[in-house]
């Protein structure tokens, strides 16, 4: 699981660094000193991957009932909506069909106008809800582990597995941007398909419970 997660977070990055990168590059952070630039990235990116953390722990509690109810079918049916959104971003080339809440977008815009370092975990924690292929594909993961405490972790990996993608795309702007403009939906939609097929794989091949005959009870 947590070689899963980390792999994630690092073909997410792609995604990543050609969404938000140039949402990163425009936070308010201080670049007339050094420490306060790299505390406020540090702080950013925190509060970034507490909401992925969030988020999985929800999506892992979610899994744990579904599972406990389905079984071995909700695999599947996560493996083939994700399926079927790879072939969306490919087919479209729409990376995000929903946009944040209209309520967060005014948090984010009070919070961003503020350029306060106290302000930057708290963007962090609220675009760490904008609607992203790769975090779909990571809450994907997170809820197949069936468990709150797995989900959360799945997602806690994750989150850091971008930290690299994102801190090079803050200081090599440019050169990122220019590099994964016109890659990253593809990249995504590919992994999304990739995912989906693997989570079918492991439903396919997911033997259910039968019971045991032994403790079985005859009434004469």
């Amino acid at each position: 699981m947590i070689w899963a997660a980390l792999i994630t977070g690092l073909i997410g990055s792609v995604h990543c660094t050609g969404m938000c990168g140039p949402l990163i590059c425009a936070m308010p952070f201080n670049k007339q000193n050094k420490t306060s630039e790299w505390s406020g990235l540090l702080l950013y990116n925190t509060g970034r991957i507490i909401s992925y953390a969030v988020l999985g722990l929800l999506f892992g509690t979610g899994g744990f009932i579904l599972s406990a109810l389905t079984g071995k079918w909700f695999t599947m049916i996560a493996g083939i909506l994700l399926l079927i959104y790879g072939l969306y971003i490919l087919i479209t080339g729409k990376a995000d069909a929903w946009g944040m809440p209209e309520f967060m977008r005014k948090w984010s815009g009070a919070l961003f106008r503020k350029k306060s370092t106290w302000a930057l975990p708290f963007l962090g924690m609220l675009n760490g809800f904008i609607p992203c292929g790769a975090v779909y594909a990571a809450l994907a993961g997170a809820t197949a582990s069936g468990s709150p405490e797995k989900g959360a972790l799945y997602m806690l990996i994750f989150g850091i597995a971008t930290w690299p993608a994102m801190f090079s795309t803050y200081f090599f702007s440019g050169y990122f941007l220019k590099l994964f403009r016109n890659y990253y939906k593809p990249a995504t939609a590919l992994f999304l398909c990739l995912l989906g097929g693997l989570l079918i794989f492991r439903a396919v091949n997911t033997q259910l419970p039968t019971p045991d005959n032994t403790n079985t009870v005859v009434c004469e």
